[in-house]
């Protein structure tokens, strides 16, 4: 059997009762965390655009739009939902073993799971299991085809091995038989994105970056479609990933690892590496924001005492993100000088680090150009070798006086976790300004009790609209 039907198969056959509790429990997190982040991010600069581009609302066939009172075609609402979780950039990522992040799964999965659960209904149960499988299918293909460090710094990107993970959810939630899954697989394959992160301007940095960014609400609509146009009878390429043409070669990798998809196949435990994020910037900066708030809470400091912050970090940080005047929330989710000064004022994570006028203020651009990001290539060894994204941290008085701290592996991942408390303040930060008082609280519980639901969208509904 060729690796493209090992995996459809066991995905396509995977049950519940195979799964341990323990990753059906992590799995509800997951979710609670992509609705969240779904409903903070319809209060941004980005969900503004996204409603304006977006048909009008349509109450009869539409799939809901989180936090708003929108319904859409289900595509639409699968690209929208996606792109909304990564908004703030506060959604977890994939895949934390050894502290090698690969992707931003959860947007895209979850994204397609919603819009997948408007057009069939589906348990909760149903629903869980068709995530998990989902996470399991993509991780392993991500695992597999990661280049080499030479091919790497030349094809760096995101969201590319997602789209089999939501073509793979949208066809359990529809019900599709084997050979018609097997028909969509191979269809989302020929509609990957290509790996494109060094296409989000990072070469000249008074450029805005990208609002593409980790691209994941393309293949959130593109597994759904593929879905939908296999269940219409629409063909596909039966071996995506096998061949002489194999789709790693596709997109750029020099490398694949068979074995990384097929062994064990049928111990679903990747969602289980899944790393949350306690602050809404891109995971690379967590471990610098991790070392400076230890020595600033120690220095007894206040923002008006600071009078440098040296940060010690890897080439590529230090080359694209120590830009100290963000032109967009964007640029901000991606700059340490930024980041740096919303822990310092103490922001509260969510929508409100990325105001406009609190990202214009003088206290704001006060402190960020007092940061200064600098290279260590001990930090570069130790990623390329150990994948592990350390992060050194000077913090130095207007008296004179210096404090040093370090973070050798940020936290939210499976190494340090974030505790069921710092989820549910996560979750009722994003919810309850959008939603009104209280609907995290019953949004959060619906979740943690999802398994019961016996139409997971219709039930899900009422607590994530208004």
């Amino acid at each position: 059997m060729n690796v493209t039907d090992a995996l459809v198969g066991w995905s396509m056959s995977a049950t519940s009762g195979e799964l341990m509790p323990e990753i059906l429990a992590h799995a509800k997190l997951v979710l609670a965390d992509s609705l969240c982040c779904m409903i903070g991010g319809s209060r941004t600069e980005i969900g503004d655009a996204l409603l304006r581009f977006l048909p009008k609302s349509d109450p009869e066939s539409g799939a809901v739009i989180l936090g708003t009172d929108r319904r859409v075609d289900p595509g639409h609402a699968a690209f929208a939902n996606a792109t909304l979780a990564n908004a703030l950039d506060f959604d977890d990522c994939q895949y934390e073993q050894n502290g090698n992040s690969l992707s931003h799964p959860s947007a895209t999965l979850v994204g397609t799971a919603i819009s997948a659960s408007a057009i069939r209904p589906i348990s909760g149960r149903d629903f869980l299991t068709a995530l998990v499988v989902g996470y399991e299918a993509c991780a392993r293909i991500g695992e597999s085809i990661q280049p080499s460090p030479e091919v790497y710094v030349r094809h760096w990107g995101f969201g590319h091995f997602n789209v089999f993970g939501s073509v793979l959810v949208a066809s359990r939630i529809l019900g599709l038989d084997l050979e018609t899954a097997r028909h969509a697989f191979g269809i989302a394959g020929v509609a990957t994105n290509p790996p494109s992160a060094w296409q989000w301007n990072w070469e000249d940095r008074s450029l805005p970056l990208s609002w593409m960014k980790d691209m994941v609400g393309w293949p959130s609509e593109s597994g759904l479609r593929a879905a939908r146009l296999a269940q219409s009878g629409f063909r596909g390429c039966l071996r995506i990933l096998d061949g002489e043409y194999p789709w790693w070669r596709m997109i750029g990798s020099d490398r694949f690892d068979p074995t990384r998809i097929t062994d064990d196949l049928g111990q679903a435990n990747r969602v289980g590496n899944i790393a949350f994020k306690p602050y809404p910037c891109c995971r690379w900066i967590h471990s610098i924001l991790d070392a400076f708030l230890e020595v600033f809470h120690a220095s007894g400091l206040t923002p008006e005492d600071i009078a440098e912050v040296e940060v010690f970090t890897l080439s590529e940080l230090a080359n694209h993100m120590s830009v100290p005047d963000p032109k967009s929330m964007v640029d901000a989710e991606f700059s340490v000088p930024y980041a740096i000064a919303m822990a310092a004022l103490g922001i509260p994570v969510g929508p409100q680090w990325h105001d406009q006028g609190l990202r214009l203020s003088q206290k704001t651009t006060g402190l960020t150009s007092r940061v200064r990001v600098i290279a260590l290539e001990e930090l570069d060894r130790n990623y390329f070798e150990n994948h592990r994204l350390a992060a050194k941290v000077v913090l130095k008085g207007k008296d004179g006086r210096a404090w040093k701290g370090e973070c050798p592996q940020a936290s939210g991942g499976r190494d340090r976790p974030m505790s069921r408390e710092q989820h549910l303040n996560k979750f009722v930060q994003l919810v309850d300004p959008v939603l009104g008082a209280g609907s995290a609280m019953r949004l959060f519980g619906f979740t943690q009790a999802c398994e019961k639901a016996v139409d997971f969208y219709r039930e899900l509904v009422p607590l994530v609209s208004r």
